[in-house]
């Protein structure tokens, strides 16, 4: 849509879902970033003109999907997410609609948990919830913006890096994903698992974040980037705060919550 419009007119049929939790403050500014993006569509003037959103953020039931894919946890976080699934699905009937779901969580895109968590909705027959693949959103938007040949970097956890998540989706589109030695992305990591000032923990402050990210850039830039994806919805707290003339970077968190209204529209 290229004007904003009134609710009503546009038959709005659908509402939106957010399965978070992983980590919850990623979830809460998807929610945040949902409000911030609704006036680009429509004529918001009262409470009732917001599009409904449903937020689940059931952290403990959820086991990190890092562990999962690295092979230190058995359980599938895709079971967890399936129950949740199974309730929004209750909601659709009883509402009479169907819920577009985001999930802020890139490392909960691996092949290994996500089509665990379609092949039990299909074997569940759930026909009106809808998940948005936040991975292949990202990479459309980065394809709007650059040739092939473009050379991305991304910046994600250990678990992401290792199952090639981004780097199969940007390679298949034509782009080159700069290679992170471990060295590199142990800096990364740190970023979002350090347990004093990483990005999962309960502070607000991310100056440290913000300095250690802008070390990473400059090894970036030496590689030849040109694109950042944070390919972490951690990193998307920060990203406000990252600012560089030579780069183009891309929020896989703001683009999901774009995506999320579009598509309810």
């Amino acid at each position: 849509m290229n004007k904003r419009v009134e609710k009503e007119s546009v038959g709005v049929d659908k509402i939106l879902a957010i399965i978070g939790g992983m980590g919850p403050k990623a979830s809460l500014l998807l929610h945040t970033q949902l409000l911030s993006a609704m006036p680009k569509y429509l004529n918001i003037q009262n409470d009732q003109e917001f599009l409904n959103i449903i937020h689940l953020s059931l952290s403990e039931d959820i086991v990190d999907r890092m562990d999962f894919l690295l092979g230190n946890e058995k359980i599938n976080p895709a079971l967890e997410i399936f129950e949740q699934v199974k309730y929004l699905e209750y909601i659709s009937h009883q509402r009479g609609v169907k819920i577009i779901v985001g999930i802020p969580c890139n490392s909960l895109h691996a092949k290994p948990i996500y089509d665990e968590l379609l092949k039990c909705m299909k074997n569940a027959a759930i026909q009106d919830v809808e998940l948005l693949h936040l991975i292949e959103e990202t990479v459309i938007e980065v394809e709007k913006v650059f040739p092939k040949g473009a050379k991305v970097a991304v910046f994600s956890t250990t678990a992401e890096w290792k199952m090639h998540i981004y780097d199969v989706s940007l390679s298949q589109r034509g782009f080159e994903v700069i290679d992170r030695e471990e060295s590199l992305q142990s800096q990364i990591q740190a970023c979002i698992y350090n347990k004093e000032w990483g990005l999962k923990t309960s502070s607000t402050n991310y100056d440290k974040n913000v300095e250690e990210v802008g070390k990473i850039l400059t090894q970036y830039k030496k590689l030849g980037a040109e694109a950042v994806v944070w390919g972490c919805t951690e990193f998307s707290l920060i990203s406000e705060e990252i600012t560089d003339p030579d780069l183009k970077f891309f929020d896989s968190t703001k683009i999901i919550a774009d995506r999320m209204i579009a598509k309810v529209l």
